[in-house]
């Protein structure tokens, strides 16, 4: 999970830079990502490997401006265990940072080349820094 977390990609629209951008993992299920300058966004797309095994993105402008936001991701998956909602983008924004798919607190996305999770502001924000949670380990194949 750690190695999938440092993969990570982070657009932003309108573009802009995060620069000098530092990834720091404290544990195995979360990343934290800070960029020297705050930039002015609409919205935050997450790639990469990780992106079918988020279960929160919190978002910091001075407090979590990611809660109860708009989200939308690739593909929502569902097995005989979890139906389509315990895999929903907008898990990721509910403010919990339970790591447990099952938990209806995550996203999954189905597998697929190039999966994507985006986050659109209702307004614009001033970011630098931002928290991905990943889940966890339990599951072998997630």
């Amino acid at each position: 999970n750690r190695d999938k977390l440092q993969t990570i990609g982070i657009e932003f629209k309108p573009p802009a830079k995060c620069t000098n951008k530092k990834m720091t993992t404290s544990d195995l299920v979360s990343v934290d990502v800070h960029c020297d300058k705050s930039v002015l966004i609409n919205q935050l797309i997450l790639t990469g490997d990780v992106v079918p095994f988020l279960c929160s993105v919190h978002v910091t402008a001075g407090r979590n401006v990611a809660i109860r936001q708009p989200t939308n991701q690739s593909s929502d998956y569902s097995d005989s265990m979890c139906d389509e909602t315990c895999s929903y983008s907008s898990n990721a924004v509910d403010g919990s940072t339970n790591t447990d798919l099952y938990s209806q607190s995550c996203t999954h996305t189905k597998e697929e080349n190039k999966p994507y999770w985006n986050l659109n502001f209702r307004r614009p924000y001033l970011i630098s820094k931002y928290k991905i949670y990943n889940r966890n380990s339990r599951f072998k194949n997630y």
